[in-house]
């Protein structure tokens, strides 16, 4: 059925009513007056993903709805203008599913639209978006994305609209097999065919009612002011109760965000135990503060970083590393030891008083004692200290030896530990000894850049001359053995004991880079073989006991694995396989053909049966009464389809392309006589005429309304007109009376635009000759100086059309506006001068 006016008018009139009791909505007409076009905002969270990013929340989402020609019969078209990443959501549809009927009305479909993109329920097979199906199926936890009110329509406030009396022929079940009622259309009402263009807007949005208030409180318990800030930010028109909780949560996050930023300080000045304390008191204050958790585990992995780094080592030497000599060398102390031994001294340190005369006279007499002294002193502490620089030395030395005994146990943090004493030992060793040294300095660095160390330092071990990770080495001591096992299994031909090992192999080379090329080549290709062997030999069993569906899809699947096997072995299955696949391909796409033909999806039900007609014309597969039904089956799917496209094209409202089809299907049927079996072809052929007639005249009258509109183009629209009648009265329905009834009304339409056209001429000659007809009556007047003619018709007097004329005079001071009225008398074909008393 096509909408009416007033029927466009009542939804619009509910729609106002619809969102006044909706916060999440609002609607803005786009098209036609009434609006039969309408762009709905959704104001709350939803998914968008750009391109190959990953899917984030934003709100705003758009989407567009037109009422069809059929409504409510046919449902809305919905297509989103925005970016939705939801599994019924395409860039050019939405899938309703099986939710519109004509009981449905557009409040209804507003609100199940709107709770998609909230993911309070979605698609999880035959998705229009399959990645985002998979994606909402893994993080099933986040959805819905929040709670929200829907003022659903109340049952006891049902949405009535009447729909148009005047509907375009139905064919019957009588006239073709099987039921042909998707023909069912309707045209306007007689002078209903045209809707107005002008623009209408709906109220302004209103108030939004208070949020569920034991959700908020929840969010409150549990201290998610963010979400409550999601949830309510921006809306004005709340209780003072709700103004509350905003005001709370909004507090609540200001401290979380000082907070935040005073542990960010600390971070930063490496005060991380600082910084972790005042992270943790920031998720007291707002859990759900954003990106929290990443914070505080940052700075618990350094803190811990950094006490592995600063535990004080400890030698593992033992007794037997030294000998007694060196119990009296001074132990070396750390960094830290070292700075609190500095510190004390520092403090405890005394000024020294100034000497005394009794001081300087012993100074004096004793200078040759005491230089002397200093001189035995001085060769004592160098004998001293080159023992302890030789000491030194051999403890280095000593260390650097343990360092390559570790190396080689494969204890390499020790050993690293190790080296590094030996090598930071020889740093204080200057003036001794430096060949010897240089030697063993540059071994103990050898050793610390050596890849040996450096790669087990990583946990990497050394197998067949490659460094791989232990777990790696594990993976491969393993994949040797399921190798050997799948083998095995492979020569006894046990395929599904070889087809889990090969599956193993591979599932452990997609995750390294450990295994030969050549290797994952031959495990490849004896798992394809393996596979084909498994399907084949399940197919042939399967046709012996005459499974043919289930025989069918292990044909399949064996017909993908013997394209990726060897040509000697193509060759060896060729004739046996392809022999299996013709017995099971008729029976397979004839049974898909009748699935589809009686689903009414007759595209496919086309395409199956064709696919299989020469297989069946060319052998021996059928009996010839199979092959009749099939040929029957392929012209009545294509006459239907046909017609469907048609209708489709026709609720659309392309009325060109709908005729055009409906001439098709009447072609089909003529040329199909023979095959499709129907009670009486011939009322069958009537109807579809009608039915083209019909549509025709929809086209024709909206195309003389536009070319009426504002006086486009009359004498285009009255021929229009004319047209309609003429296919009418040559036509076979003439005397029905819809089609007399609209003969006769484009019969008054053509006598009014005849009057109309008239009238316009008339008005043209006025225009056209306005500057003789003012100089005749006012012979003061200059023609050059009249302009912009305006010409206007009055009435219809004693057979005379008067028209009242005016234009500006200007070139003898102000501009004076010249009116007069002129007459048309139809009797004489005369024109004159008109008073109003005459």
């Amino acid at each position: 059925m096509s909408v009416s006016p007033d029927q466009l008018s009542e939804i619009y009139r509910h729609l106002r009513d619809f969102i006044d009791s909706q916060q999440a909505v609002s609607i803005k007409p786009m098209k036609g007056d009434p609006p039969e076009q309408y762009e709905v905002t959704y104001n709350i969270s939803g998914f968008s993903k750009p391109g190959k990013g990953e899917p984030y929340l934003t709100t705003g989402h758009k989407i567009e709805m037109t009422i069809p020609f059929g409504f409510p019969h046919f449902p809305p078209s919905c297509k989103p203008k925005s970016d939705i990443f939801h599994p019924d959501f395409d860039p050019a549809a939405i899938c309703l599913g099986e939710f519109w009927h004509q009981h449905r009305q557009i409040p209804d479909l507003i609100v199940f639209i709107g709770r998609l993109i909230n993911g309070e329920s979605f698609s999880t097979v035959n998705a229009f978006n399959e990645q985002a199906a998979t994606w909402y199926q893994e993080h099933s936890d986040s959805f819905p994305i929040a709670k929200i009110h829907w003022s659903d329509r109340q049952p006891n406030q049902p949405e009535t609209i009447q729909a148009p009396k005047a509907q375009i022929d139905t064919l019957n079940d009588d006239d073709l097999t099987p039921d042909f009622s998707f023909l069912s259309m309707a045209s306007d009402s007689p002078g209903q065919f045209e809707q107005s263009s002008l623009q209408t807007s709906l109220p302004p949005e209103s108030p939004l009612p208070d949020a569920d208030l034991a959700f908020l409180d929840l969010l409150t318990k549990q201290k998610k002011f963010f979400k409550i800030r999601q949830t309510l930010g921006g809306n004005q028109a709340i209780s003072a109760q709700v103004q509350d909780v905003i005001s709370y949560a909004e507090e609540a996050i200001k401290r979380a965000d000082q907070l935040y930023k005073l542990a960010k300080k600390a971070e930063y000045d490496d005060d991380l135990q600082n910084a972790l304390r005042l992270y943790e008191q920031v998720g007291a204050t707002t859990s759900d503060f954003p990106n929290l958790e990443a914070d505080q585990k940052r700075v618990s992995q350094s803190i811990a970083l950094f006490e592995e780094i600063n535990q004080p080592a400890t030698p593992d030497f033992s007794d037997s590393d030294f000998d007694s000599s060196h119990e009296n060398l001074p132990p070396v102390p750390n960094k830290a030891a070292s700075r609190g031994a500095k510190s004390k001294q520092h403090n405890n340190a005394q000024v020294p008083n100034s000497f005394s005369p009794i001081q300087k006279i012993l100074s004096s007499k004793f200078t040759i004692t005491f230089t002397a002294g200093i001189l035995c002193v001085i060769l004592l502490c160098g004998g001293g200290y080159y023992l302890f620089l030789a000491r030194k030395l051999e403890s280095s030395n000593t260390a650097f030896s343990k360092c390559a005994n570790l190396i080689e146990k494969e204890q390499f943090e020790d050993a690293k530990q190790t080296c590094s004493d030996a090598f930071n030992d020889l740093e204080g060793l200057t003036f001794f000894q430096q060949e010897r040294i240089n030697e063993l300095r540059e071994n103990i660095n050898n050793i610390l850049q050596s890849e040996k160390l450096s790669q087990g330092l990583a946990g990497n071990v050394l197998v067949n001359g490659k460094y791989i990770s232990k777990k790696d080495a594990v993976i491969l001591n393993n994949y040797a053995l399921i190798l050997k096992e799948g083998g095995e299994f492979f020569d006894q031909e046990k395929w599904s004991e070889a087809e889990e090992c090969f599956n193993k192999l591979l599932t452990v080379s997609g995750k390294n880079t450990l295994l030969p090329a050549s290797t994952i080549e031959d495990i490849k290709s004896k798992l394809s073989f393996t596979r084909f062997s498994l399907a084949f030999n399940a197919a042939k069993a399967l046709l012996a006991n005459q499974k043919w569906q289930e025989a069918a899809t292990e044909l399949k699947k064996a017909k993908i694995q013997f394209e990726t096997l060897p040509e000697k072995d193509r060759r060896k299955y060729s004739v046996e396989l392809n022999t299996a696949l013709a017995k099971l391909n008729f029976e397979e796409y004839r049974k898909q053909g009748d699935d589809f033909f009686s689903k009414a999806d007759w595209l496919n039900a086309i395409s199956s049966y064709k696919s299989v007609l020469p297989s069946v014309e060319n052998g021996n597969l059928a009996p010839p009464e199979t092959l009749e039904a099939l040929r029957e089956n392929i012209s009545r799917a294509e006459l239907y389809a046909t017609i469907d496209k048609g209708n489709k094209a026709f609720a659309a409202g392309s009325w060109d392309e709908a005729i055009q089809e409906y001439y098709k299907a009447e072609a089909i049927l003529t040329s199909s006589q023979a095959l499709i079996k129907f009670s009486d072809p011939d009322v069958t052929r009537r109807k579809i005429e009608r039915i083209i007639l019909q549509t025709t005249i929809v086209r024709d009258r909206q195309a003389a309304t536009s070319q009426q509109k504002d006086k486009k183009d009359l004498v285009t629209a009255r021929n229009i007109y004319r047209q309609i009648v003429a296919n009418i009265t040559k036509s076979g329905f003439a005397t029905e009376t819809e089609f007399s009834e609209i003969k006769r009304e484009s019969l008054a339409a053509i006598q009014s635009l005849d009057e109309k056209i008239y009238q316009a001429d008339k008005e043209q000659y006025l225009k056209d000759n306005f500057r003789n007809l003012f100089t005749e009556n006012y012979p003061a007047t200059i023609p050059e100086n009249l302009n912009n003619p305006v010409v206007t018709y009055v009435k219809e007097s004693d057979g005379k059309m008067i028209f009242r004329m005016q234009c500006i005079e200007t070139g003898a001071g102000r501009p004076l506006m010249l009116i007069m009225l002129y007459a048309y008398d139809k009797a004489n074909n005369r024109w004159a001068f008109f008073s109003e008393q005459q």
